[in-house]
């Protein structure tokens, strides 16, 4: 090794502390709460990844999936629509903030009908209207072609991306490339302070069309944060875009780029079956990239050279494949044979299949240690070249305990004919998913993705195909973006990053692909790969402290439940959204009331809480918007509760799990709290409830 390499792999490995805070985030209303910064700037700033978010920030998203259970998604009344509001406009978002719309998935420009795609007229001239914070006129009113088609200046640029036509790979007749886009992406953040509502004005033209097949598609994923965060909504001057479409126009180039940071190579060999050491350190530090070359590269080494990593002691957080891991992967399936040949990069990770080379930009911090194996597990001798970079002191400092190490994990899943869904994800502890590869074989994109957060059995974000949850449309393409891409196209490789759009988890995390009946007898497989940051052992977390079971006489008397205006009771058997081939797989019998006054109801709290979560059951059927204040204590709580739900549910698709957050300013250093749920509008002129879960969002080792 010469001089020179010896003395950046000692730099790497004899890294001093790290001193200097990270700048950006500000302190919150909360002790020791980063509130994360809106959308762009979270795009902007990458070395914010690990940090934690607030108690009580919640990961959600609209999208066009059919009610129903069925396979129905994008049905223009039935699942675009959630209401028609008091201008008689379509509304499809609508939300009470503070919050921030980070991610527009969009696909409605054609239609698969008469077994072959079809254009559909005045899809681009169709206009989308923003209205924010309850204000009369909207304050962004676009064509779909200036929001996802680059026709406007301030909604274009790298932000903004369409598929085209001419790279779709189908198999079937397809429109020619001038007939429209694929689908539409938009990352511009929208933030909102207080509501952001969203409606959807067909043209003349694609009115008329409403009824070509079910293909009017959509998914706005958002963060809601907590009541008393500070959030300037949306305006034209806002935004730190310059610094993002720099970095998205160099994919493969560190775009963190901290100054001085120590960087080293080393080669290594290693012979089939064993373990080598290439990172090795003591201290408080943080990865800031990674970057391997392998030799000899084929198929064999590809898929079965393995890369494992640890923090602090603990046990691996990072052991796979070096394809997986890289953004590679299903080696037992048909597209094995050509993903080792090809190059994927996107902002974070990636490799190249004619160099033989990979990178990975995660910042990994750790407080005590850290470790990075090989291990071998192919039939020959491999040679490793391993270089990197490290956060040095004064310049990015991590918190312990208020940020996460970082992880990833590997799950592979088969449907041998009977399936409901494929297990791709599932974790216990805080955290949050910052990105996520699929790879899959026999299996239908129209599969939708079930992602269940904190024990909800409503899932928080539910998809309207795997395509579509990759950023794609109509099975998509291997295009390489900065956040999403396909190595092989949207379902069969594909890849998301989550750098704004987090899964934001406190207690447990588990995201489903639904199998669908498309192919009835697939016997599909899939293999995925989720990226993410979670605490150590001591984590904040959830903690269910009370339950109140509507209707049952016991608990209502023992929570000194009381009701005014009520307009019903009675029994429901229903199920909660369920999967194509079992739409009842979660089906029970509940007792529940209505009312269009206000119910009343005490219950107890974890004393030591940051706030407190209320989880309610409720039957949309026939009733999918509904509304209320919430009072604790007597003070109501700034936010209303706000259900937005597709009124055409059927009968046995009626439960929802809805949740709403309490701000610890209402609930610190109480037992107990009396709660009022006060109707304040809905569709049916009343809102209904079943149960109510109490959950206190507790901090470190109180439990």
């Amino acid at each position: 090794m010469n001089p020179a390499i010896r003395r950046g792999l000692a730099a790497w490995l004899l890294v001093p502390s790290l001193a200097a805070p990270i700048p950006s985030p500000a302190k919150s209303g909360t002790e020791n709460q980063l509130v994360p910064s809106t959308g762009d700037q979270r795009l902007a700033e990458i070395e914010l990844l690990p940090y934690f978010y607030p108690a009580g920030t919640q990961s959600l998203q609209f999208s066009s999936y059919d009610p129903t259970g069925g396979n129905r998604d994008g049905e223009y009344r039935k699942s675009f629509v959630k209401y028609v509001d008091e201008n008689g406009e379509d509304v499809i978002f609508d939300a009470y903030g503070p919050g921030a719309l980070q991610r527009q998935q969009f696909n409605i420009w054609s239609a698969f009908a008469g077994h072959a795609f079809v254009l559909k007229p005045g899809a681009a001239s169709s206009r989308l209207r923003y209205y924010f914070d309850d204000e009369e006129n909207p304050r962004i009113d676009v064509s779909v072609a200036e929001m996802f088609q680059g026709k406007s200046g301030r909604f274009g640029g790298p932000l903004s991306f369409t598929g085209n036509w001419a790279d779709a790979d189908i198999g079937l007749p397809i429109p020619t490339p001038d007939d429209g886009p694929l689908f539409g992406v938009q990352y511009r953040s929208l933030p909102f302070a207080r509501r952001l509502k969203i409606t959807f004005i067909p043209s003349d033209e694609y009115r008329a069309n409403l009824g070509i097949d079910s293909s009017s598609w959509y998914q706005f994923t958002y963060l809601l944060y907590p009541v008393g965060t500070t959030v300037a909504s949306w305006s034209p001057e806002r935004g730190v875009t310059g610094r993002i479409e720099r970095q998205w126009l160099q994919l493969g180039e560190e775009p963190k780029a901290p100054k001085n940071s120590a960087i080293a190579e080393r080669e290594v060999a290693i012979e089939p079956g064993k373990a080598t050491t290439i990172f090795e350190h003591s201290g408080a530090a943080a990865i800031a990239s990674l970057k391997l070359k392998l030799a000899p590269y084929d198929r064999d080494t590809f898929f079965k050279t393995r890369i494992r990593m640890s923090w602090d002691g603990n046990r691996p957080a990072v052991d796979m494949p070096l394809a997986s891991f890289f953004g590679g992967g299903g080696a037992d399936f048909a597209t094995g044979a050509s993903v080792p040949s090809r190059t994927m990069r996107n902002l974070l990770f990636g490799f190249d299949g004619e160099n033989g080379t990979f990178y990975s930009y995660w910042p990994m911090p750790f407080w005590r240690s850290a470790k990075i194996e090989i291990v071998n597990d192919s039939g020959q001798p491999i040679v490793i070249t391993a270089s990197g970079s490290i956060y040095e002191s004064n310049q990015v400092k991590y918190v312990e305990g208020e940020a996460g190490y970082f992880s990833a994990r590997l799950t592979r899943d088969r449907d041998e004919g009977d399936g409901l869904y494929a297990r791709a994800f599932r974790e216990q502890g805080l955290g949050h998913v910052v990105g996520r590869t699929l790879y899959s074989e026999g299996y239908a994109m129209d599969g939708d993705e079930f992602t269940y957060i904190d024990g909800n059995r409503s899932p928080q974000i539910h998809g309207d195909g795997t395509e579509d949850d990759h950023n794609q449309g109509w099975a998509g393409a291997a295009y390489r973006q900065p956040l999403w891409g396909g190595v092989v196209n949207g379902y069969q490789g594909a890849y998301r990053l989550h750098i704004s759009d987090p899964y934001v988890f406190e207690d447990e995390i588990r995201t489903n692909y639904e199998y669908s009946k498309l192919f009835r007898s697939s016997n599909g497989a899939v293999e995925t790969v989720f990226y993410y940051y979670k605490a150590g052992l001591s984590p904040r977390g959830i903690q269910q402290t009370d339950m109140v079971d509507v209707g049952l006489e016991a608990s209502e008397r023992a929570h000194d439940y009381r009701i005014e205006g009520q307009t019903w009771t009675g029994q429901v058997r229903s199920s909660y959204d369920g999967y194509e081939k079992n739409v009842a797989a979660n089906t029970f019998l509940d007792e529940g009331r209505a009312f269009n006054g206000a119910s009343e109801f005490t219950v107890a709290v974890h004393p030591a809480n940051v706030g407190v979560k209320l989880r309610r059951l409720i039957s949309r059927l026939g009733n999918g918007v509904q509304t209320a204040e919430v009072h604790v204590d007597g003070v109501q709580v700034e936010r209303p509760w706000h259900v937005v739900q597709s009124a055409a549910a059927t009968a046995d698709q009626a439960w929802v799990d809805t949740e709403f957050e309490i701000p610890a300013a209402l609930t610190k250093g109480k037992n107990r709290l009396r709660i009022k749920v006060k109707y304040r509008g809905s569709a049916k002129g009343e809102i209904n409830e079943f149960r109510y879960w109490i959950l206190s969002h507790v901090p470190p080792r109180t439990f």
